[in-house]
C-alpha cells in the first residue's frame, strides 16, 4: 500500500507528464462520458460505433483501429532484442526468387478479394437468412489485433495474454447469464455444437460418479476413513451413508451433491485431491469403459437424455459421441408457439422413473434458430424439484447458443460509462423481452450448464461459442489431465472441455466486445432490444402482407394471439412511424407480446385453396431459390432480399406443426396416417 506522501508525489509527476503530453485518450473518453450530463445525448447513437455500417460508413474508424493494432504488433517485432539481425535483409528483398513469390502473393490476393465479392453479405439489412448478421468492430478489431500473434490458448504459456483474456470472457458470459463470477466458470469452444457436446459428456460422467465412488468406498482401503460418509435423500428425507445407498438413488442424487463428494470424501479420508483423483482412476465409468462399468455395477437399462423435439443436431451427435446412442435420445413434443410441452415432460420423465431408466439431463432450448422459441426453463427446473422429493434427479441444461445474451436487455449497467443516466430518446424505439422470455431468462442462474454463442446474439466473428457451469467444480468431472509435459503456470484450457489447441485471437475479440458495448441493457442489450423491436415489425408485415382477396397465403410460425386480428395490426401498425409507435405505450406492449421470443420471424406461404403440403413445399422451394445465395455463379447482386429455408418436422402429440398447416390452409394428417 502507499503511504499519503508518496501517492502525493506520484500524482504531482503524472500532472507534470499530463501537461507536457496533453490529455490521454482515457481522460478524454472519461470527459466525454461524464462531463456533459446536462446535454441531451442520443444514447442510440452509440450502436453506429459498434458496427462498419451496410456501406461501410464507419470504415475509416475501423482502418484506423486496424492500422493501429498491427502496427502495434509490428513495432514489438523491431522492438523485440533490438541487436539480433534480421533474417530477411535487402540482399534477400532484391533476390528474383523473392519477386517472383511476391508478385504471387499480390495476384492470388487480390484474385482471392475478387472471389471473396461472392459472399453473402451478412452485413446489409436485406439479408434475412440465418442468426448472424454483421460483427462488431471491436469483436472484429480484438480478433485482428491478436491473429499476428497466433496464441494457442490450450496452455499458459502457449498464449499467457489470450488465456487469461479467455478465462475472464468466460467469467463475464457467466455473469451475464446470472451467474456467480466467483463460483461459476465459462470457457470458449468453436462453436454451440461443441458445448451441447461437452455439456452431454460431463452430465453422464455425473450420473455414474456416485455408483464409481461407492465402490471405492467399499473396496480401497485407503479410504476406509470416509466409509460413513452420508448422503441426503429427499425421496426419504434423511441422511443415509453412500455405501448402503441402492443403485437407483445413487443415480438420482442432485447436482450439488455430487459436486461436493469429491472434496468432502477426500477430506475424511486424508487424501489429497491429486491421492484420490488417482484412486478413483480404477472405479469411474470415463476411466473404465462402458462395457466394465455396467457389468460391475449389472446396469440393464440404457439411461437417456430428454429434449423438446425442436433440438439442435448437436444433441444427435453428442449421444452418440457419448456412447449413450441415438435411440436415447428422448423428444418431447412441443405446443403451437414450439415451446416444449412441460405436462408431456412431466408425464414421460415419472414414465421413466416407474421403469427405473436413469435420466442424465433434461435440455431446455433457450431460442430455436428456426422457431425462435423459448422452452419454459421455470417449469422444468420446478418438475425437477418435484420428482427428486419422488426420487428421480437430472442435471439440466440449457441450449442458449443464440438465447443467452437476451439477458442483457435485463440487466443494469454497473459502471458509469454505461451513461445510465442520460435522457434517452425515441428516434430509435427499443422493445423489451416478452414477459414468458424474461422469466426464462431469469431462471438460467439455476441450470448446471449453458451454452452461450458469442458469435451468435454476440455478433463477434468465428469461432466464438462458449459454455458456462453454474459451480466451476462441475468441469471437475471430465476427469482430464494432459499427458503432454507443458509447464501449465495458472491456466491450462486445453484441460477443460473437448478441444485442445483453440485460437487466442477469439477470445480476445470477445473480450474486447464485452469491454466496448457492454453486457447490460445498455450495451448489447440496447443493440438487441432494437433489433427486437425491428423483428415485431417485419413479423406484421408479414402477418399482413397477404390480402383477404390475394390468391396466396402467408403464415408465420409464430400464430397471433387469440383475440388478436389483421385488421388490428394494419389500423395501429403498419405505416406508422418509429416516433409514433415508441410514444404509445400500449402499442409498444402489444408487440412486445406478440411475434417471435427472440427476433426470427419466420413464416410460410401456400396458394389459396391448395391442400396439397407437397405443392406447398415446392412453392417455398422455388422463392427460396430465388432469394438464397448459395452459389458462387451467381451475383448477390440479383436478389432483393436473401433468406434461408428449414423443414418443421412432425412429432406426435405435438401440436406446432399440425397448428402451422391448420393456419396454411393444408391438409391436417389423419390418425392412422
Amino acid at each position: 500500500m502507499f503511504s499519503p506522501r508518496k501517492k502525493t508525489t506520484r500524482g504531482k509527476a503524472d500532472n507534470k507528464e499530463r501537461k507536457r503530453k496533453g490529455p490521454s485518450p482515457m481522460f478524454i473518453y472519461r470527459q466525454n462520458a461524464f462531463s456533459r450530463r446536462s446535454i441531451e445525448a442520443k444514447p442510440y447513437a452509440a450502436v453506429g460505433t459498434w458496427f462498419v455500417g451496410p456501406k461501410a460508413e464507419n470504415s475509416d474508424i475501423f482502418t484506423s483501429l486496424m492500422n493501429e493494432a498491427i502496427e502495434s504488433h509490428f513495432q514489438f517485432r523491431r522492438g523485440f532484442y533490438p541487436c539480433d539481425p534480421p533474417y530477411v535483409t535487402d540482399e534477400v528483398r532484391q533476390a528474383p526468387s523473392f519477386q517472383l513469390s511476391k508478385s504471387k502473393m499480390e495476384f492470388e490476393l487480390k484474385k482471392m478479394q475478387n472471389e471473396l465479392h461472392k459472399s453473402v453479405p451478412f452485413f446489409s439489412t436485406r439479408y434475412k437468412g440465418h442468426v448472424n448478421w454483421d460483427t462488431a468492430v471491436p469483436a472484429n478489431i480484438g480478433y485482428i489485433a491478436s491473429i499476428l500473434w497466433n496464441q494457442n490458448n490450450c496452455a499458459a504459456e502457449g498464449g499467457p495474454m489470450t488465456t487469461a483474456y479467455e478465462i475472464e470472457a468466460g467469467s463475464d458470459l457467466c455473469e451475464m447469464i446470472g451467474l456467480d463470477r466467483d463460483q461459476s466458470m465459462g470457457h470458449l469452444v468453436a462453436g454451440g455444437s461443441i458445448a451441447n457436446i461437452e455439456a452431454i459428456w460431463v452430465a453422464r460422467n455425473l450420473k455414474y460418479y456416485p455408483l464409481g465412488l461407492q465402490e471405492a468406498l467399499l473396496k480401497d482401503e485407503k479410504l476406509r476413513g470416509a466409509r460413513e460418509y452420508e448422503i441426503y435423500l429427499p425421496q426419504k428425507g434423511c441422511n443415509i451413508p453412500l455405501v448402503n445407498a441402492t443403485q437407483w438413488e445413487l443415480l438420482n442424487l442432485d447436482t450439488d451433491t455430487i459436486i461436493k463428494m469429491p472434496f468432502d470424501v477426500a477430506e475424511k479420508a486424508g487424501l489429497s485431491q491429486e491421492e484420490f483423483r488417482k484412486i478413483m482412476g480404477k472405479y469411474l465409468y470415463e476411466c473404465i469403459g462402458t462395457q466394465e462399468f455396467c457389468r460391475r455395477h449389472m446396469l440393464t437399462n440404457s439411461p437417456c437424455i430428454v429434449v423438446g423435439s425442436t433440438y439442435h443436431v448437436s444433441f444427435l451427435k453428442g449421444v452418440t459421441i457419448a456412447g449413450l446412442g441415438k435411440e436415447n435420445l428422448v423428444t418431447v413434443p412441443v405446443d403451437k408457439n414450439a415451446r416444449l410441452d412441460a405436462n408431456v415432460l412431466e408425464l414421460t420423465l415419472k414414465e421413466k422413473m416407474k421403469n427405473q431408466i436413469p435420466v442424465i439431463s433434461v435440455i431446455s432450448i433457450m431460442g430455436t434458430t428456426e422457431e425462435s422459441a423459448v422452452d419454459p426453463l421455470d417449469e422444468i427446473l420446478s418438475i425437477r424439484e418435484k420428482l427428486s422429493k419422488e426420487g428421480l434427479n437430472f442435471s439440466i441444461h440449457a441450449d442458449a447458443a443464440w438465447g443467452a445474451y437476451f439477458a442483457c436487455m435485463l440487466r443494469e449497467p454497473t459502471d458509469d460509462t454505461a451513461m445510465k443516466n442520460v435522457k434517452e430518446e425515441a428516434f430509435v424505439p427499443e422493445l423489451s423481452l416478452n414477459s414468458h422470455v424474461k422469466k426464462q431468462l431469469q431462471a438460467l442462474k439455476h441450470c448446471d450448464t449453458i451454452t452461450c454463442d458469442p458469435h451468435k446474439s454476440g455478433f463477434c466473428p468465428y469461432p466464438a461459442g462458449a459454455i458456462c457451469y453454474r459451480d466451476k467444480n462441475l468441469n471437475n468431472f471430465l476427469n482430464l489431465s494432459s499427458g503432454v509435459l507443458y509447464y501449465h503456470g495458472d491456466s491450462n484450457l486445453g484441460d477443460v472441455g473437448v478441444e485442445g489447441s483453440k485460437p487466442g485471437a477469439a477470445a480476445s475479440g470477445v473480450l474486447l466486445a464485452n469491454k466496448v458495448i457492454g453486457l447490460h441493457k445498455n450495451g448489447y442489450g440496447r443493440v438487441l432490444a432494437e433489433c427486437m423491436f425491428t423483428s415485431k415489425i417485419l413479423y406484421c408485415y408479414w402477418v399482413c402482407l397477404a390480402e383477404d382477396d390475394d390468391d396466396f397465403v402467408i403464415e408465420t410460425t409464430k400464430p397471433l394471439p387469440f383475440g388478436v386480428t389483421k385488421a388490428f395490426i394494419r389500423d395501429n401498425i403498419l405505416g406508422k412511424s418509429n416516433e409514433e409507435l415508441a410514444k404509445d405505450e400500449t402499442l409498444m406492449t402489444f408487440l412486445q407480446e406478440i411475434g417471435p421470443d427472440t427476433l426470427i420471424p419466420c413464416f410460410s406461404v401456400n396458394i389459396r385453396g391448395n391442400k396439397d403440403v407437397r405443392i406447398t413445399n415446392k412453392i417455398i422451394q422455388a422463392i427460396f431459390n430465388d432469394l438464397c445465395h448459395m452459389s458462387t455463379g451467381e451475383s448477390e447482386q440479383r436478389m432483393p432480399l436473401i433468406v434461408t429455408t428449414s423443414t418443421m418436422q412432425d412429432h406426435r402429440h405435438s401440436s406446432t406443426l399440425e397448428d402451422f398447416k391448420e393456419r396454411l390452409g393444408v391438409r391436417r394428417k389423419k390418425r392412422h396416417e
